[in-house]
């Protein structure tokens, strides 16, 4: 199924994320040279090219909605970011990947409206993939329709991507990547959150997980996962200013991975899960 004639805002949006990663693969392919530096966490990097391209898209969003609000990973949020039209924006999610291959990084850009994401897109500049996503409307990937994997019926044999965050003591990270390889699944640390969201909805992986990431990081990739057909945790409105824990999955392995990270889970980003969902994503011998 193909995605139908976008609207004029949709046009806008994927020409200017399009844009943004244009501007991302020629610094990229000059990555060696480009200025760098820490943030207050030594393993949070930022560059020029973050900088440059955070830059471009906010101008670009003033341009056409100047009454709209911007909350951009290198720029801060706005005081109150559940209330009116509100852009995030994550210029490069995945800047070490970025830094060091060249790929494996993605720009994301997502819409909230009071609170709820309206629009998302994820563009990863070195495959040239556009995944975007529209509240009760589906996710597609370059133009055709999103489903997750239903190749896998429980967590053996599964692909996991995992996040890392400083905020997380380490050992209970180390605790859950235990867990998932004793139930049989492959564990694999992704370079960028944003990306792997969008490559859980396309079934390219079966599930991400990170137990905190920023809003900026998450909300796009959680919607366009959720569009597709994943279950996703709910986030709440306080996880909206801190950060909170992401989970996008297929069926056959959502429960078993919501055991291990939550005791209460609440199924879904943008809507309440439906029972005969519940019942699927539960995990099976064991």
């Amino acid at each position: 199924m193909k995605l139908s004639e976008p609207s004029e805002e949709w046009q806008l949006i994927r020409s200017l994320i399009r844009e943004a990663g244009a501007l991302a693969r020629v610094m990229a392919a000059r990555r060696a040279e480009i200025d760098r530096r820490a943030k207050a966490n030594p393993l949070d990097l930022v560059t020029e090219a973050d900088l440059a391209i955070e830059s471009h898209v906010r101008l670009a969003l003033a341009q056409h909605w100047p009454s709209d609000r911007f909350w951009g990973e290198e720029g801060g949020r706005p005081d109150v970011p559940d209330r009116g039209r509100v852009w995030i924006c994550d210029p490069i999610d995945g800047t070490r990947s970025f830094l060091r291959f060249g790929h494996d990084y993605c720009v994301s850009l997502g819409l909230l409206v009071d609170g709820a994401m309206k629009f998302a897109a994820i563009y990863d500049p070195a495959r040239d993939d556009l995944y975007e996503a529209e509240a009760g409307a589906g996710a597609w990937l370059n133009g055709s329709r999103l489903s997750p994997s239903t190749r896998v019926p429980d967590p053996h044999h599964a692909l996991v991507a995992l996040g890392f965050s400083e905020r997380v003591d380490t050992d209970r990270h180390v605790e859950m990547v235990r867990a998932i390889l004793q139930a049989g699944a492959a564990c694999h640390q992704h370079g960028s959150g944003a990306l792997a969201l969008a490559q859980t909805a396309a079934g390219r992986l079966d599930a991400y997980v990170e137990l905190h990431q920023n809003a900026w990081d998450a909300l796009p990739g959680l919607l366009i996962a959720e569009e597709a057909g994943c279950l996703c945790l709910a986030w709440s409105d306080a996880d909206l200013i801190r950060g909170g824990l992401t989970l996008a999955a297929n069926s056959g392995v959502a429960g078993f991975l919501a055991s291990l990270v939550s005791t209460t889970p609440e199924w879904g980003v943008k809507k309440a899960l439906r029972p005969s969902q519940v019942t699927q994503a539960q995990p099976k011998g064991g």
